[in-house]
């Protein structure tokens, strides 16, 4: 390749090298391979490399339950912060329900998300390895079984099972496994039964319509023979008087 020619411009009198600058290229650059040294060369570099030794290990590094052990101790700030939340999970709310997540897009599962903060009702998400070891040792370890694969949980402070029923019905992506309400675990089926019964005000209000029906037909019965002799007396009485006539 030749070395770049500059041209030199006049304008106004005084000489200036303008931008552009005359190259002149080859159609193929030639690129010279190294020749090869000879073997007794390489063969004298090889030789005199230096044998460096590896870095010095205690032995007590080496040891895989060493290792292990040392790791067990490390506290896990992070874990324990998850761990604190998942139990507050548990004691803060009286409804804890776990669904399987079937496969989903992310607006299906936005979609789930809105339809229950509608009802009042929280979605949350935690690794299946912080619930499995926040329920070990309570009295919610019956619900280990249900913490495998990618779930859904759903926490509540009030009662909101029919709610939430009502609300998965709608997705079939998302599927009840069980969960627990008033600090009692109950299994799918379970769940479902306790969603299609009647509201505590409905069972009230039932509870007293039969209490005062049982009371009606005592006063009912006990009034009858005196409501039968006074039908009796008054058809006597309108008997005989119009005899008389």
């Amino acid at each position: 390749m030749a070395a770049p020619m500059r041209i030199f411009a006049s304008r106004n009198g005084n000489l200036f090298s303008p931008c552009g600058i005359s190259v002149r290229h080859r159609n193929k650059v030639y690129v010279q391979k190294p020749r090869p040294r000879i073997i007794q060369r390489r063969i004298l570099e090889e030789i005199s490399l230096p044998i460096l030794l590896p870095p010095f290990k205690h032995p007590a590094e080496n040891c895989g339950a060493l290792r292990e052990l040392k790791k067990d101790n490390e506290e896990n700030r992070y874990k324990s912060f998850l761990l604190k939340q998942c139990r507050k999970g548990f004691e803060d709310n009286s409804m804890l329900i776990v669904m399987q997540k079937l496969p989903m897009s992310g607006v299906k599962l936005f979609q789930i998300r809105v339809e229950l903060f509608k009802k009042g009702i929280a979605y949350q998400h935690f690794e299946n390895e912080i619930f499995q070891e926040t329920v070990r040792g309570t009295k919610w370890e019956v619900l280990r079984p249900l913490f495998v694969g990618d779930n859904l949980y759903a926490v509540s402070p009030d009662d909101k099972v029919k709610d939430l029923v009502k609300v998965i019905k709608k997705f079939p992506q998302a599927m009840i496994l069980g969960g627990v309400v008033e600090n009692r675990v109950m299994t799918r089926e379970a769940l479902l039964q306790y969603a299609a019964m009647p509201s505590l005000d409905h069972a009230r209000g039932q509870l007293v319509a039969i209490l005062g029906s049982a009371a009606a037909k005592t006063s009912s019965l006990l009034s009858s023979q005196q409501q039968t002799l006074s039908n009796n007396l008054t058809q006597y009485v309108k008997q005989t008087h119009d005899g008389t006539e």
